[in-house]
């Protein structure tokens, strides 16, 4: 078979990738038309300039077209209104075309920016196409647009179109038929002379002004002084060149050159008695610098093998040649080469200036933001979590992305380009050897890369190192308390990881992100559709570890379609840009994952048979079955998933394959064992996660680690200046991926079903902890969970919350959204919580701004605003403060709730307030009238009312002045719950002195260190003991062994418990010492009385134990060493009931210093019988 005929008319790397060939065709066919019709000899570069774009882009070809005409007809309009209304002459020659220059601008502008864009939009969407523009070639319309206006003006708009369309049409038959077919010129990629200038004329606005203030400039010249250019147009363009000195001298050297061409041809025998005068000089002249070209181009190739040929050629097609023609005319270089010189340079000069004017006078731009702190500040701090952000963008941000520009697409191509250079040239540690690093452990080309992405909104976020390959499973995990050094050591390469973040501070543009790693060898890994088949994001960030990735990326905007070489999807231009092998991760959805032969016999059965469930039947190493479609290459994925077969069954991977010939591997799973697969992978870069607790934790430790919680805090006056505002996407992860999937398992009570993985994964990546108090696989009373915040100080965190997995659990929530500003309103709902045996106790984290100014201020400067222009602040009962972790918890709670639940808030009243009231009730809305004491505690539940009606008086909040603010209108909270959802709110403000009782440690000058010592000074021991447990301890007989100075012991009587009893209060009001020294003595000396000392972990406070044994029933006395407590309460061994527990604590819940248990049965104290030990053998 023949190849088929190719002509080598044009030299390679210049002419035969450039239009001069199809302008000098269109050239030819002008003068044709002029020589034998008498066609008007005017925009004769259009023919060929038109046809070649109409073949490479037909769109755009239009485009130009369309704005021809509409420049023409605004144009028009502009010179006859003007004339008639005598404000200016009517407009001719040179003020006409530069009339339309600024025209065409104009219209070229705001075509490119909104209106073609919409235009082909609705076109695709009306009749189902799918046209593309090429932002490239919309620079043609710098000059080819005013061209064919003017070309249009001269004769009448229809014939000057039908002129237009007959010699267009012929220089695209003879470029499409015979030149493309036939010679090596090629279209495919060529380069516009004008983009060649590196000159942006659509996102560069000094080069508009240059361009027009240049050929204004030309034109008075021209007025005044009779200087002629040949067009306006040449000092305007000769103007642009001034940013480039090389293409400026090449461009009058070609001019220079050409005219004595043209001389030297005009002497040859019968060339000299030939005519070629008028449109004939120009195209001679253009000939002869077009075949200059092509002689040039012929004889440097074999010397420059590595030159660009076009860098040698002059700037534009006709430039040279006008000047040319133009220099011939007036038979002198130097009276056409000095006036183009001065009016182009006066055009830069005046532009340039009037540019720099411009930009001063311009509104400032904001300054840049930190490039280094993205808003997720959680997420982005670990693999994980930056894979969980960009699953979690979409949903913070639903809507279509802004779309791309050529320009953005420029930045995007510049941005990916340098990522692949840092990661073919970054550093890490191979084969034990560290290749260099700069600042902060970063390759040291960094800064380049961040450079690049900061025009983008592109965040640049060092991760850490972490090991690269398959870890040794024989290690497992290291427990708590095994040091460091008696652990094996990872001996896998650890590498830099970096995280390439789209955050846009709430404008989705559809960008990638993704994960960089610096000197890795493996594949890259694309992750097209995050949100709807999540979680392979996450998945990807574990299989990147295990075969060393190159980079991860992950689409910003989820698409069925594949773009196309001329639109390509931001997630195509990442790929396109790494030279590397691709692996592209995806899960199945719809249906469960079943071989070909299984698929196609459940589609002729049409049944469901073969199915494979999705849910929790999967292996626990999550290393299930997936299917890889090799479809281009072979590669092997053993270590990224050992488990897997080749499936030759086709199917989409919704992302163009780059070119060149790298491996193009698809690997589908369903989400099921991707999630698995990311709760395996998850504790290599969370190491927290595989760690044992330290000790078991039991619901009795609840109130121990609240205050552990409580106590950790920011130094006074800075409370809140740690805090940082998430992002939508951290609050969507908090609610949707953490609570509300705790919140159903809590719900769920299967026996033995564990918290699930996934839960602890989405919480370490937000840098929380789930701790379980109990045994949480069998649901029952001994089960809470907590999560809580692993590193932070609480005044600066997002909050504690604590669930119970319990069949006899209610529905009540209690909230408490000020725990630092309103003193011990955190105790109080613990307490309640506990007594209510409630479903949820959220307490929040930072609830404020810092007290002290300048720390306010620095903490000001982090964050953006929040919704509705409201200043950063933490606060989560705010007005209007909805983007807080409080009320997204909250929501979370709200929406797994089965059933409508009461939700208490408890809040503390200020000591400034006008309220003699203990207690206040707020309903959400304030309440007409003042409501009496029984009406009052009658609007709560039974079981809350009966808990809290132990306090003193209490009122509803109406509307006075006084009580408006306290009713809770305006709560994100209740609003949320009122409006959206199941909970019925109310807050219950607590005054003070009330508030006083629960507090942990004493404001009074006996505080509990002094207390703690006065005892020990006392021989009185102080273990750490529950005080409801100590109540409910049995009481045991009366001992009768001797006191510890020989003597015998006596017997007190209730006179004697009574006097030990007001010793104790009496020690605790004034703190004297020989008070305690005679409960000291009388412990010693007395058989039916005792005394002992504890440090309560209920309630934080010391205490004294007094127990009264008498000969079968006793009593026993509980006294807080606190003189802020008050009152007694008394209750018999027989009121409690099946929970004396509950009882005690309710009871406890409203402070007596004085708590007594009477009628208790004494027991006697259990023998231990000794045991024989055998004799030793002889």
């Amino acid at each position: 078979m023949t190849e088929p005929f190719m002509l080598e008319l044009l030299p390679a790397r210049g002419l035969d990738q450039s239009m001069l060939l199809p302008v000098l065709v269109g050239l030819m066919v002008v003068l044709l038309c002029t020589e034998t019709l008498g066609w008007v000899f005017a925009g004769a570069v259009v023919p060929g300039y038109l046809a070649s774009v109409l073949i490479i882009q037909p769109v755009t070809g239009g485009i130009v077209i369309f704005e021809s005409l509409v420049t023409l007809a605004v144009s028009a309009a502009l010179a006859k209104g003007l004339s008639r209304t005598d404000a200016w002459t009517r407009f001719f020659g040179r003020e006409r075309f530069f009339l339309i220059l600024v025209i065409s601008l104009i219209v070229r502008m705001h075509d490119h920016a909104w209106f073609a864009p919409w235009a082909i939009g609705e076109i695709d969407a009306l009749f189902g196409t799918q046209y593309e523009t090429q932002q490239e070639f919309y620079s043609v319309g710098l000059v080819l647009v005013p061209l064919t206006a003017n070309m249009l003006w001269k004769p009448a708009l229809h014939r000057g179109l039908a002129q237009l369309a007959v010699q267009v049409g012929i220089t695209y038959a003879l470029v499409s038929l015979v030149l493309l077919p036939y010679t090596n010129l090629s279209l495919s990629s060529v380069e516009l002379t004008y983009e060649n200038a590196a000159i942006n004329f659509v996102g560069h606005a000094k080069a508009h002004i240059i361009l027009l203030t240049a050929a204004l400039l030309a034109a008075q010249f021209n007025l005044t002084y009779g200087w002629d250019f040949n067009g306006i147009l040449v000092p305007a363009l000769l103007a642009m060149l001034w940013l480039t000195p090389l293409k400026l001298v090449a461009t009058l050297g070609e001019a220079v050159v050409v005219l004595y061409l043209v001389k030297g041809f005009l002497r040859l025998p019968v060339i000299r008695h030939l005519d070629f005068e008028g449109p004939r000089k120009i195209v001679l002249v253009f000939t002869l610098a077009f075949l200059w070209k092509v002689a040039l181009g012929f004889s440097l190739a074999p010397w420059f093998p590595n030159l660009k040929i076009s860098d040698t050629y002059g700037f534009g097609y006709l430039l040279s040649s006008l000047l040319a023609v133009k220099m011939l005319s007036v038979k002198s270089v130097r009276a056409v080469m000095l006036p183009s010189l001065f009016a182009s340079a006066g055009g830069f000069v005046i532009g340039s200036l009037i540019g720099y004017l411009l930009d001063v006078v311009r509104p400032q731009l904001p300054p840049d933001e930190d490039l280094t702190q993205p808003q997720s500040t959680r997420l982005a701090s670990n693999p994980l979590g930056v894979m969980t952000l960009a699953r979690m963008d979409y949903a913070a941000r639903p809507e279509d992305p802004e779309p791309m520009s050529a320009t953005t697409r420029g930045w995007m191509q510049n941005f990916w380009t340098t990522a692949a250079m840092l990661q073919r040239e970054g550093g890490g540690q191979v084969s034990g050897v560290r290749l260099p690093m700069g600042a902060r452990g970063l390759p040291s080309d960094i800064d380049s890369l961040r450079s690049a992405g900061s025009i983008l909104g592109l965040q640049v976020v060092s991760l850490g190192r972490y090991p690269m390959g398959l870890a040794d499973d024989s290690r497992g995990a290291r427990p708590a308390d095994t040091p460091q050094a008696e652990s094996e050591v990872d001996a896998r390469p650890r590498r830099e990881w970096l995280a390439i973040v789209a955050d846009d501070s709430g404008r989705r543009r559809g960008l990638v992100t993704g994960l960089l790693i610096p000197g890795a060898q493996g594949p890259v890994l694309v992750v097209p559709m995050p949100w709807s088949e999540a979680p392979v994001a996450e998945a990807a960030a574990v299989a990147c570890r295990r075969v060393d990735c190159r980079a991860v990326l992950v689409a910003g905007r989820e698409r069925h379609a594949v773009g196309t070489p001329l639109n390509p999807r931001p997630l195509e231009l990442a790929m396109q840009a790494f030279d590397a092998d691709v692996v592209v991760l995806r899960a199945d959805v719809d249906a469960p994952q079943r071989g070909f032969v299984g698929q196609l016999v459940a589609d002729l059965e049409g049944s469901e048979a073969l199915a494979e469930p999705p849910g929790p039947a999967l292996k626990d190493s999550g290393r299930a079955s997936a299917r890889i479609h090799q479809l281009r290459g072979y590669f092997d994925l053993v270590a990224l998933w050992p488990d897997y077969e080749i499936d030759w069954e086709p199917h989409a991977t919704v992302v163009r394959m780059p070119a060149g010939d790298s491996d193009f591997v698809l690997l589908r799973s369903t989400q099921a064992r991707f999630e698995a697969f990311v709760i395996e992978g998850a504790p290599e870069f969370e190491p927290a996660l595989a760690v044992a607790p330290p000790r078991r934790l039991e619901p009795d430790h609840l109130v121990e680690l609240l205050i552990e919680i409580d106590e950790d805090r920011e130094p006074a006056g800075t409370a809140g200046k740690g805090y940082r505002a998430p992002s939508g996407a951290e609050l969507l992860v908090l609610e949707q991926l953490v609570v509300e999937p705790l919140m159903r398992w809590a719900d769920d009570l299967t026996p033995g079903r564990p918290l699930p993985g996934g839960v602890r994964v989405r919480a370490a990546e937000l840098d929380y902890e789930l701790l379980e108090l109990g045994d949480c696989r069998q649901p029952g009373p001994g089960c809470l969970v907590m999560l809580r915040e692993r590193s932070r100080p609480s005044t600066s965190g997002w909050g504690t919350l604590v669930v119970r997995r319990d069949p006899r659990a209610k529905s009540h929530v209690v909230e408490v959204p000020h725990p630092h500003r309103e003193r011990e309103t955190w105790r109080v709902g613990a307490e309640m919580w506990q007594l209510l045996d409630g479903r949820a106790l959220l307490i929040a984290g930072a609830d404020g701004l810092p007290l002290n100014p300048k720390a306010a201020s620095e903490g000001g400067e982090r964050d953006s605003d929040e919704v509705g222009g409201l200043p950063p602040n933490p606060d989560p009962v705010r007005t209007g403060n909805l983007e807080t972790p409080f009320h997204a918890i909250h929501q979370g709670i709200d929406r797994t709730a089965p059933e409508q639940f009461e939700f208490v808030q408890l809040r503390g009243l200020g000591s400034f307030r006008p309220i003699t009231r203990d207690v206040i009730l707020g309903m959400g809305l304030p309440v007409d009238g003042l409501q009496e004491q029984q009406d009052c505690w009658g609007l709560l539940r039974d079981d809350l009312r009966l808990l809290v009606a132990i306090w003193d008086s209490c009122q509803v909040a109406n509307g006075s002045e006084d009580l408006y603010f306290l009713s809770g209108a305006g709560v994100p909270q209740l609003e949320y719950s009122r409006e959206l959802g199941n909970g019925d709110g109310r807050v219950v403000w607590l005054s003070a002195g009330l508030r006083e009782r629960y507090a942990a440690r004493r404001t009074s000058s006996v505080d509990r260190s002094a207390v703690m010592r006065g005892l020990r000074q006392a021989h009185f021991a102080v273990p750490s003991r529950h005080e409801i447990g100590a109540m409910l301890e049995p009481l045991w007989s009366r001992d009768d062994s001797p006191s510890p100075n020989g003597s015998e012991r006596i017997q007190v009587g209730r006179p004697g418990y009574d006097q030990a009893v007001a010793w104790a209060i009496g020690f605790a009001e004034t703190g004297n010492l020989h008070l305690l020294r005679s409960l000291s003595a009388l412990r010693d000396e007395a058989v039916d009385v005792r005394v002992s000392a504890a440090l309560g972990l209920d309630f934080g406070h010391p205490i004294l134990i007094i127990d009264y044994v008498g000969l079968e029933l006793g009593k026993r006395a509980v006294v807080t060493l606190d003189h802020s407590f008050g009152g007694k309460a008394s209750l018999s061994f027989a009121e409690f009931g099946s929970d004396p527990s509950a009882r005690l604590r309710t009871v406890a819940l409203a402070r007596p210093q004085l708590l007594v248990v009477e009628d208790i049965e004494v027991q006697q104290q259990p023998t231990l019988t000794p045991t024989t030990e055998p004799e030793p053998p002889p």
